[in-house]
């Protein structure tokens, strides 16, 4: 998540000095030069790891007119268990939602909801309208300013209006007109 720092905490301090080892792929290990021989209870990792702080990843997928599934892809971290690299659901099993953001496309309205989980169904949608979403990770047992991750990209649903919905009222009465016009016309010519 962008913004936030990697501190690495030493629970029980003592008199010994450490070096910090850290590893993203649980093989190929590296040292912190901030972190050799420290005798300080905190590690800052940060830059080390701030590579692995990726927005979200989705695709949108509609079910009918005015409904889509939102399918969200956990990011991975940089904790390997047992050689598996774990995703950030791993670790905050049910203190991780998602934050879906969305709008019809030209319009600044925009609706936020909340998802448990990495699949939401967003419902209420007009009717061959274009939708844009982006999707953010969302901890709200983090304090305030901590909660939110980085935005994804956006992503645009098609929209299919049909043509005679585009038409204004001037148009659909200069319709009106050349079509009484033509009827009108061709009763003359009988």
């Amino acid at each position: 998540m962008k913004n936030t720092r990697k501190i690495l905490l030493i629970v029980e301090p003592s008199d010994y000095t450490y070096t910090v080892l850290f590893s993203v792929d649980d093989d190929n290990w590296d040292t912190s030069n901030h972190c050799i021989q420290i005798s300080a209870s905190e590690c800052d990792l940060t830059t080390h790891l701030q590579a692995f702080d990726s927005a979200v990843e989705f695709t949108v997928d509609a079910l009918d007119d005015r409904r889509v599934i939102v399918n969200i892809t956990d990011p991975l971290t940089a904790i390997y268990t047992r050689g598996k690299q774990r995703s950030i659901r791993d670790i905050l099993q049910k203190d991780l939602k998602y934050k879906i953001s969305y709008h019809k496309s030209g319009s600044t309205g925009k609706r936020d909801i909340i998802s448990e989980s990495s699949m939401a169904e967003v419902e209420g949608l007009d009717a061959g309208e274009s939708y844009c979403f982006m999707v953010a990770a969302f901890i709200p047992s983090r304090p305030k300013a901590t909660q939110q991750g980085a935005w994804s990209t956006q992503h645009c649903t098609q929209g299919h209006k049909d043509n005679l919905q585009d038409l204004s009222v001037g148009a659909w009465v200069g319709c009106v007109f050349a079509w009484v016009g033509f009827f009108t016309q061709g009763a003359g010519l009988s």
